[in-house]
């Protein structure tokens, strides 16, 4: 018979009352989230419902990663979709450097290489941003966690060049291996 020791040190957290406490506060919340969540109509899979009503999708956009936008920008094109009845955006979160003011997800050094074991705030802050804009204006955002594009030489665009996956980029990589 194997026996197991349930760790009861402080350390061992959360603590039995406080896991029974987190579960059902995720099952709440997890519940009351898939009520308001955009899903298929239940009268008609063919069609998109949110909070029990039919809502057709609408969007359209400048760009595929408006997140990486400046603030002003953001808000006018969010602001422009809004005002003409738009309701969704679709969102890369794509670090490719096109515009001059993007950002990669990832921390750079003072030696000009990337740490992929460590966040820049600065991407994560403009995504926030964006997801908060476009809560206020009711625009669903469809979230593409990775684009190609990003890490493709194409055109005169060196993106694999410099992007912090590059191996000759980051601090993480071990060629050899990679």
């Amino acid at each position: 018979m194997i026996h197991t020791k349930l760790d009861l040190t402080p350390l061992a957290l959360p603590r039995w009352p406080e896991r029974v406490l987190v579960f059902i506060f995720v099952t709440l919340a997890a519940t009351a989230t898939a009520q308001q969540a955009l899903k298929p109509w239940g009268a008609n899979n063919m069609y998109w419902g949110y909070r029990g009503d039919p809502v057709v999708l609408l969007g359209g956009s400048d760009d595929d990663n408006l997140f990486q936008w400046p603030a002003k920008e953001l808000l006018e094109q969010l602001d422009r979709l809004a005002s003409v009845g738009g309701n969704v955006i679709r969102n890369t979160m794509s670090d490719r450097k096109d515009k001059g003011f993007e950002v990669y997800p990832f921390k750079r050094l003072h030696n000009g290489k990337y740490d992929l074991n460590s966040w820049n705030e600065e991407y994560w802050s403009r995504f926030d941003r964006l997801l908060s804009e476009t809560a206020k204006r009711q625009i669903f955002v469809q979230i593409e966690i990775w684009d190609r594009f990003d890490i493709t030489d194409f055109k005169g665009r060196d993106h694999w060049q410099i992007h912090p996956w590059n191996p000759g980029n980051n601090t993480n990589s071990v060629v050899p291996k990679t």
